[in-house]
């Protein structure tokens, strides 16, 4: 009796039938990624090519921008107002108004920084301050100091210097008594005066102050005859005003200055017509008068021209 012949196993086909699934998935798999990978490198690359032309854009936008002139940023300069107290204070040359027929040319002035440089006085001679529009420019610390009257004698000069920085110290009683002192002896104390404002900071609000009352003395000397004062303590510093009022008020002390140079050191009849008491002369104005000029005298404005 014969035995039933055995039935060959499908095991090897199943394998290679599963060894072909495998393979073809996993090629299937790396075919697949590689699409993600290409589609991510041309979304990068696509990116970066926006990215570079909205730059190109933008520097193209601020060439063309700095190379555009600048229309309308220039403004008239408005006359200069009335000082803080006693005379009404002179227009400065920044402040003149402009004719009907310039206003264009007023406009562009006003875009103009002004001088950008200052030159001291020699010693003896007038301080020179028209065309500036930034008061750090007139430096007035610089400037030398004026000498004594001619008719102040050494001790004399001494005792007023003494006076001078008692009143500058503001201690009070004895500040104030100094400060009539000077006012009595005014034609020795004026230079000092003068002197100890042109190194004080004009745009610091203390040392402002301690210059608006060495001013008060000079106008005190002159019985009622001063330039002007604008007061910084109810002005932003940032503003515009604010710069305006610091050189203003550099300009009046430049004035001062030169007065003594030009007239009150070397003309008896200058002095005695700046000293003379009210109703020798004309009144103080009203605060937006200006002043009347006596025959023969300059006007204000002429005054703050040097």
């Amino acid at each position: 009796m014969h035995a039933a012949p055995r039935r060959k196993s499908n095991k090897g086909l199943i394998l290679a039938l599963g060894s072909i699934v495998v393979i073809g998935t996993a090629a299937g798999a790396i075919l697949w990624l590689k699409g993600v990978q290409d589609k991510q490198r041309a979304a990068r690359a696509a990116e970066e090519a926006a990215a570079a032309k909205e730059l190109e854009e933008k520097k193209a936008q601020q060439e063309a921008a700095a190379a555009a002139p600048a229309a309308g940023d220039a403004a008239t300069t408005p006359a200069s107002t009335p000082a803080d107290g006693g005379a009404t204070a002179p227009q400065a040359p920044a402040d003149a108004a402009a004719p009907a027929a310039g206003q264009a040319a007023a406009g562009n002035a006003a875009a103009d920084p002004g001088l950008t440089s200052w030159s001291p006085p020699e010693p003896g001679g007038t301080i020179t301050y028209s065309g500036i529009k930034d008061p750090n420019v007139l430096n007035l610390a610089l400037a030398p100091p004026l000498s004594q009257w001619s008719g102040t004698s050494d001790a004399e000069w001494t005792q007023v210097q003494e006076n001078v920085a008692l009143f500058v110290e503001d201690l009070g009683a004895r500040s104030d008594r100094a400060g009539k002192w000077l006012v009595a002896n005014g034609r020795s104390a004026y230079p000092a005066i003068v002197n100890a404002m042109l190194p004080l900071d004009f745009a610091d609000r203390a040392q402002a102050r301690t210059a608006q009352s060495l001013n008060h003395l000079l106008f005190d000397i002159g019985t009622g005859t001063g330039f002007g004062w604008r007061s910084l303590d109810q002005v932003d510093p940032a503003s515009e005003d604010f710069t305006k009022a610091v050189l203003f008020n550099k300009q009046v002390t430049c004035v001062w200055y030169n007065q003594w140079v030009g007239k009150f050191s070397v003309d008896d009849a200058q002095w005695a017509g700046f000293i003379a008491r009210e109703g020798e002369k004309n009144a103080p104005p009203a605060a937006e008068e200006k002043p009347k000029e006596k025959p023969g005298e300059k006007s204000v404005d002429d005054l703050i021209d040097g």
